[in-house]
């Protein structure tokens, strides 16, 4: 593989540590191009950081340790214990933690520039993807992978509804999850004070996803793009432009999305309100210990999961999509149904904590916030991509170097 020479303001650049980012995405929110992906990208991530770790210490191995009886702890306690389970997530943990270490003796922020670099490709595929449809539409071709797409040359890809609404998920598995990397890029790029052109085209990718909770994220970017340049003509003149923007007619877009997202008539929406309900009673019933990593049969085992789904949606939406359709999306809530309360809390704090943003308290609050309304309908808690963040604060808290 060639590598390019690190540079901070290079458009684009590609080492192995950048792969590797883009590997635990693919892992964690990607298309599943085939059965067994995550399992084969946790052992290329292992396999890559212990060739690349120069000195494993004492530390480390007691770290991982602690971290084992404390997983296998809470889940033994948990209501539904699987060893597959535990195992599964000691492995993303394993595979984290070991990744994160390549970066010992590098300064802390080299690991920040490498995601941003990763954010970069994926924004670059998706924005091209999408242009190219709008060219070559006939040249896309349906293609599933539980997932309805369109593809070109099983490459470039994106998403229609039954509506007819062609929908940017670029190599992500839905459109909710590319509206996620790219509003992180976004606010990289408003921190790192890219050209206004930049900007735009990022907020276009976003806009192509029609997502609603990409949407409100968006705005919150808007805020921070005020905050970050308040004191600058830049800021006056853009943040003018973008509020008249949005009060010309796009607020009206996204509220009335927002409503519609929520009535009685969007099963979509009323799924989100589904997990969060399911969500809380079951947090209710274990929120010492959680449930463990649960699926859909163990939910059928819970009587007010069927009370639920039968006073939200009709007769006729539960004949075709089947009991708990779709699956529990809602990740927010999911990491106290899987670990209880306790240990929820502290993983949520070293989550508000971590290391892939600076200590400004609301520069890392809209960070933390465009992650958490993505997770309310994204089910991606459990992945090594969500464990990057609060690990990044457990190894890299006491040091300016990254380790």
């Amino acid at each position: 593989m060639r590598l390019y020479r690190f540079k901070e303001r290079s458009l684009l650049v590609f080492n192995q540590r950048v792969l590797i980012f883009l590997l635990i995405i693919v892992q964690s929110c990607g298309i599943r191009f085939f059965d067994g992906i995550g399992s084969v990208i946790t052992f290329a991530v292992i396999l890559y950081s212990a060739i690349k770790i120069k000195k494993f210490e004492l530390r480390d191995a007691k770290m991982l340790f602690y971290i084992f009886l404390i997983l296998f702890g809470v889940f033994f306690l948990a209501q539904n214990f699987f060893i597959s389970s535990g195992v599964y997530l000691y492995g993303l943990v394993l595979e984290v933690y070991l990744f994160l270490l390549t970066y010992r003796n590098k300064v802390k922020e080299c690991f920040v520039l490498d995601f941003f670099h990763c954010l970069n490709i994926i924004f670059l595929h998706a924005g091209i993807g999408y242009f190219m449809y709008f060219i070559f539409s006939t040249a896309y071709t349906p293609h599933s992978f539980n997932y309805q797409y369109n593809s070109l040359l099983s490459f470039f890809y994106v998403s229609k509804t039954d509506s007819g609404l062609v929908r940017n998920t670029g190599i992500l598995w839905e459109p909710g999850l590319l509206q996620l990397m790219m509003n992180l890029f976004l606010f990289y790029n408003i921190k790192r004070n890219s050209p206004v052109w930049m900007l735009l085209s990022i907020v276009a990718v976003i806009v192509s996803t029609f997502s609603t909770a990409g949407y409100m994220i968006l705005g919150l970017n808007c805020l921070f793009f005020i905050y970050h340049n308040y004191r600058t003509r830049r800021s006056l003149v853009i943040g003018a432009f973008t509020l008249l923007l949005i009060f010309s007619g796009s607020l009206y877009f996204v509220i009335d999305n927002v409503r519609d997202k929520f009535s009685q008539e969007n099963t979509s929406g009323l799924v989100r309100l589904r997990d969060s309900k399911i969500g809380i009673e079951l947090i209710k019933e274990s929120p010492f210990f959680g449930h463990g990593l649960f699926d859909a049969k163990y939910l059928f085992t819970k009587g007010y999961v069927s009370q639920i789904e039968l006073g939200l949606f009709s007769d006729e939406y539960l004949s075709i999509s089947g009991d708990m359709g779709g699956g529990f999306t809602n990740g927010l809530l999911g990491i106290f149904c899987w670990f209880g309360l306790p240990l929820g809390l502290i993983i949520y704090i070293a989550f508000f904590k971590n290391k892939f943003v600076g200590s400004n308290l609301f520069e890392r609050s809209v960070f933390f916030l465009i992650l958490c309304l993505s997770f309310v309908s994204e089910p991606i808690t459990y992945t090594a991509f969500f464990l990057l963040f609060p690990f990044s604060y457990f190894l890299f808290r006491k040091s300016n170097r990254a380790c």
